[in-house]
């Protein structure tokens, strides 16, 4: 049998390799390549560009907007504190304390904030719930039960800021509108409601605690009141009525039962009226001309005594008998605005200061007068 004819043995041409070492050799050489592409490459400056995958990943998503109703809350609660008035009673059992709960809202950095009359009339001992749960002491600075409204005085820490009062002679029926305070208890903490302005022509006599009391006329007051269905229930008395631009439009002071909810606010222009006095000298001095006016009649559907601009009589003194007013005359504009009814000439005494002067045209025998009026000053004396 012929022999197989033998290769040549030569570096060129290697001996016969079984075909797991062919598998090897490639092993061998991919692992090299590897080595040569990852570490010797950059050593001679070269770069690898490697291919962008074929997708884009997307951007994580945006936190959605917040309600405005959330800005606002965070914008003004920090001006929102609880109050405590405490009152001690003597008993056949010995001395015990009872408690009324409110809001306050806080309208001056020294600390001073503004809450309802009837929280802490007969108290003798004050607190307030500072937004960052601190409970301090508070100090009675005035109180004015004609509008229902008290300040009081505390030292405030840095959780503490101060609301912005907006003109409330802005606000329109159906305008949004947030109510903020603790309700109910304390321990709650605070809340808010929200509701619209349901009008703005709502009125108020003077009264002592939530009760309405009807005065002798030259000493009766009203405020013009704004009404709400943002709920108001008891412990929200002196908190802010808040518009939707963070302004104080007004101070929460009672709810009217078995009206679907209504409740009322002082609007915001008179409590800074009421409050600068209250600050300034401790009690609010009010204006008045001193006279007494014609009864028309009754509001069948209010009870409320209806009074006619036609002037019936002056007390002693009196600044419109001292500027030359009669008995008859009848007054029909103030600083040039027509005078509507009484109440609204109540509402423009309210909102001046004794010693302003005042031009008040007046009708008599079917001819207009015009008379300057320097005001007097509401004392407790006069009838």
């Amino acid at each position: 049998m012929a022999e197989e004819p033998r290769r040549p043995v030569s570096p060129w041409f290697p001996p016969r390799v079984p075909w797991w070492g062919w598998i090897a050799y490639g092993v061998a050489a991919a692992l090299l390549g590897s080595f040569l592409t990852l570490w010797l490459l950059p050593h001679l400056g070269w770069t690898l560009h490697l291919q962008q995958p074929p997708y884009v990943e997307a951007p994580p998503p945006a936190a959605a907007p917040l309600p405005p109703t959330v800005a606002v809350v965070r914008q003004v609660a920090p001006a929102v504190v609880g109050v405590v008035s405490q009152q001690r009673e003597s008993t056949y059992f010995g001395e015990a304390a009872t408690a009324t709960l409110g809001s306050g809202t806080v309208f001056d950095p020294r600390g001073f904030f503004v809450t309802s009359y009837h929280v802490v009339t007969g108290g003798d001992l004050y607190l307030a719930l500072l937004p960052s749960g601190r409970r301090v002491p508070a100090t009675l600075v005035g109180e004015d039960p004609m509008t229902d409204l008290a300040v009081l005085k505390i030292t405030p820490d840095e959780s503490v800021k101060v609301a912005r009062f907006g003109d409330s002679d802005q606000v329109e029926p159906g305008q949004p509108v947030l109510a903020l305070g603790y309700p109910f208890s304390q321990g709650l903490g605070k809340r808010v409601t929200f509701g619209v302005v349901s009008g703005t022509a709502s009125t108020l006599y003077g009264y002592t605690g939530s009760q309405v009391v009807l005065g002798d006329f030259e000493r009766q007051r009203v405020t013009r009141l704004l009404q709400t269905d943002a709920a108001i229930d008891r412990g929200n008395s002196g908190g802010p009525l808040v518009d939707m631009q963070g302004q104080v439009v007004g101070i929460t002071t009672l709810k009217e039962e078995g009206a679907g909810g209504l409740g009322y606010a002082i609007p915001s222009n008179a409590v800074k009226r009421v409050v600068e006095d209250l600050v300034r000298v401790g009690h609010v001095r009010r204006a008045y001309l001193g006279a007494t006016f014609s009864i028309l009649g009754k509001d069948f559907l209010t009870g409320e005594i209806l009074l006619d601009l036609t002037i019936a009589g002056f007390a002693p003194d009196s600044p419109v008998q001292k500027a030359g007013l009669l008995e008859g005359d009848r007054l029909v504009a103030w600083n040039g605005e027509v005078l509507k009814d009484y109440l609204q000439l109540l509402t423009y005494l309210e909102m001046s200061h004794p010693g302003d002067e005042v031009e008040l045209t007046v009708e008599r025998q079917g001819q207009a007068k015009r008379v300057k009026v320097v005001l007097g000053e509401l004392k407790e004396a006069t009838p």
